[in-house]
This record gives structure tokens, C-alpha cells and sequence, in this order.
């Protein structure tokens, strides 16, 4: 099997965020297995992937050169990871055209929740803090203004209809990251058609699982691993902390990672007048969530966040607000974590609290949490695309 990946960037190991981690575990995992792995990149990165076969994608698109790219590799199945609205405006019709003449297996793999793109931010503090305090002051205005009128929702959803049925018109199938997803996707695309879409999940980012033996031991920590931007809404996760220190004062609150509002969430944090916290800055998570007990997630939406895995991984319990259908392929609420009904910040805090003073139950969601996202293995994810590779290829 020969397969080419075509990823906005060049997928470097040392690039950050899951779409990016995820596409490059994928490609290893293959070329692991014996499979030729070949990627077609936009735009550069600063530290460039380790794949040998790759070429960059320019505008105006150079089909002649793809072609032979594409010959010379002997590609017969084609990957498309999330792109960028204007790169998916002119690559995918002539994808399509090439595809379809070299007898080529076209598949769009959508890192996100669907209609992820069009979901802006609703905290206007944070917005204003950064027209105040930032550079990006014009994206930032806009952001504001969508957050303030309505009408801005309907012109998102009728442009990323168009994006959406683009995807379906252009390739063989839409892989998306859970089943939850598809109904939503057909609903944005105005695309019905059962055998166009699939669902895989993510992979689980370590390749070994904590010992249970090290669960009792776990330290008193809280642990957040997170880009601080404000649509994971660590806004939210600072005002239960504030409620939860209260009651639970030999409790810490440790966030791990960086973003463009970490200064304002530190300036919130004082204002709350918190405690027990720290920011440690983009650090590597593993050791972190070797120590912590219970991993805290409040996001406003998600695809298939990688780090609920980790932290499963690592024996560490998460509790997550529903805001997203694939939570529910992770966490089955109170057996290996806990899944709060999306902004209900009383109750998140509630449970959070339980969870602290509970040990016994804590400890028992987090060998449940070990066993059961063992199910998510490199293997058995692996064997899935591999099944759906193979499946199109003998049509």
C-alpha cells in the first residue's frame, strides 16, 4: 500500500497540537508496517518531518509535477487532513480530476468536531484584553463583533455548507473522529449518503500504561494540559478551582501549556484571588500525569482530544464537561470519569470536590480509566484504517 498524506504543513514530530501529532503517529504507524508513506505539505515548517518522499503544494498549483510525484511513488491511496478553507477551494477539484483518471482512493480526515470552524468565542473579557494588550488587534475586533451579532452564525454555517459539500463531492469518503459526528456533517454538507462516511478515533499518544500499582500513590494534584486560548475556557476551569480550593485547601491546581491568553488567565487567576496553582508553561505532560490523580477539561468543543487519552493512559481521572459528542466515546460517566452536563459550573465543582475527598471512588474510576482506553491501542486504530483502506481498494 502506498499512501500519501496532504497535511496544511510539514507534520514535524516537534510541531504542537493533536491534528498534527495525531496525522504524524498515523504515518509512522504505517511506514512501521511495511507501507510506502508519502506527504504533500502547503505551507513549511521550521523543523521539517523526517519523511523522505514529499513535496510542497504551491499556488498556482502545479499539476504536472503532482502527477509524476504521484506516479513515481506508485500512490493508491490519498489522505487529506484538515485544510484551510482556501486551500480547499482550488486543490480538491483538481485532486479529484487527478484522482479519478489514476484510479486513486481519495479520503478527507477532519481532525475536529464538525462545524468546529464557525464556533467563536464567548467570553468578551478575554476579547477585550486582547485588543488591549495585543498585537492581532484587527482579528480581534472581528472575533469581538462576531461574538455580538447573530446574523454572523447563519453567513458561518451557509460558507461552511459550501466548504462541507466541496468535501463530499471531492473525495471517496469522510473519516471522521467519532460517530457522534456524522448526522451533524450531513447536516452541514446537505449530504446524506451512508457509504461516504466512517469513524475512527483517535490513538492513544503513549505507548505504555501506567502500573496500577502507582494509582494509591498519586499525589493531590489537579491537573490541566491545554493551549491557553480561550475556546478550552480555562476561564471556567479557574473559577470551579476557585470554588473547589475552598473546601479541598491541601489540593494544587497545576496547568501545563502556553497560548496567546496565558497572561490574561494569570491576571484572572489573582483577581479570584486563588491559592493553591500554578502555571508551569509548554512543558512535556508525561511526568505530570504520572503525579496528578484527576485531569480537569472544559472545553467548548472538541474532536477527539488526545490528552483525555493520556490521561486515562497515566491513571489519571478526567472530568469533562459534555460539550462535545466524542466525550462520550472516552469517558462512560462515573466508571472512568466523570462527563458534567456543558456549563454547569456548580455542579462541575460538585463533582470535582467528590472527586478530591474521595479516594476510594477516585481510585477506581482511574484503574477503570487504565483498562478501558486500551481500546483506543495504535494497533487498533491502525487495523481499522487499514480495513477501510483495503475495503475501497477491492470496490
Amino acid at each position: 500500500m502506498n499512501i500519501l498524506f496532504v497535511f496544511n504543513t510539514d507534520i514535524s514530530p516537534t510541531a504542537a497540537g493533536g491534528a498534527t501529532g495525531i496525522t504524524h503517529k498515523l504515518e509512522c504507524a504505517f511506514r512501521e508496517r511495511g507501507c510506502n508513506t508519502s506527504l504533500a505539505f502547503f505551507e513549511q515548517h521550521q523543523t521539517p518531518s523526517p519523511i523522505k518522499n514529499k513535496i510542497q503544494i504551491t499556488k498556482p498549483f502545479n499539476k504536472c509535477e503532482f502527477e509524476c510525484f504521484l506516479t513515481k511513488n506508485k500512490i493508491d491511496t490519498i489522505v487529506v487532513s484538515t485544510l484551510k478553507k482556501q486551500k480547499a477551494k482550488y486543490f480538491l477539484p483538481l485532486l479529484k480530476q487527478i484522482a479519478t483518471a489514476k484510479n486513486i482512493q481519495t479520503l478527507f480526515w477532519l481532525h475536529g468536531m464538525p462545524g468546529y470552524e464557525i464556533i467563536t468565542i464567548k467570553n468578551k473579557n478575554v476579547l477585550l484584553y486582547r485588543i488591549l494588550h495585543q498585537k492581532n488587534k484587527i482579528k480581534n475586533i472581528k472575533l469581538l463583533l462576531l461574538s455580538l451579532f447573530p446574523i454572523s452564525d447563519r453567513i458561518g454555517k451557509i460558507l461552511l455548507r459550501r466548504k462541507y459539500a466541496l468535501l463530499c463531492n471531492s473525495v471517496d469518503n469522510i473519516v471522521l473522529l467519532s460517530n457522534h459526528f456524522i448526522s451533524a456533517f450531513k447536516e452541514y454538507a446537505n449530504c446524506f449518503k451512508n457509504n461516504k462516511f466512517t469513524a475512527i478515533n483517535n490513538c492513544l499518544t503513549f505507548d505504555k500504561y501506567a502500573d496500577k500499582q502507582i494509582i494509591s500513590g498519586k499525589e493531590k494534584i489537579v491537573l490541566i494540559v491545554s493551549r491557553l486560548e480561550e475556546y478550552k475556557r480555562i476561564s471556567l476551569a479557574l473559577k470551579i478551582w476557585q470554588q473547589a480550593e475552598k473546601n479541598c485547601v491541601d489540593w494544587k491546581l497545576v496547568i501545563v501549556g502556553k497560548g496567546e491568553d496565558e497572561d490574561y488567565y494569570k491576571r484572572f487567576a489573582k483577581k479570584l484571588q486563588l491559592k493553591n496553582y500554578t502555571f508551569e508553561g509548554w512543558q512535556n505532560p508525561l511526568e505530570y500525569y504520572k503525579r496528578a490523580s484527576i485531569f480537569m477539561m472544559t472545553s467548548s468543543h472538541e474532536g477527539f482530544p488526545m490528552v483525555l487519552g493520556e490521561a486515562q493512559q497515566m491513571g489519571v481521572v478526567p472530568i469533562v464537561f459534555d460539550s462535545f459528542g466524542a466525550v462520550h466515546d472516552i469517558v462512560k460517566n462515573n466508571f472512568n470519569g466523570v462527563v458534567i452536563e456543558n456549563n454547569n459550573i456548580n455542579l462541575y465543582a460538585e463533582k470535582l470536590i467528590m472527586l478530591m475527598k474521595n479516594a476510594t471512588e477516585r481510585q477506581l474510576l482511574a484503574k477503570n480509566a487504565l483498562d478501558s482506553c486500551k481500546r483506543f491501542s495504535t494497533e487498533i486504530i491502525i487495523e481499522k484504517w487499514k480495513n477501510l483502506f483495503e475495503k475501497n481498494l477491492n470496490l
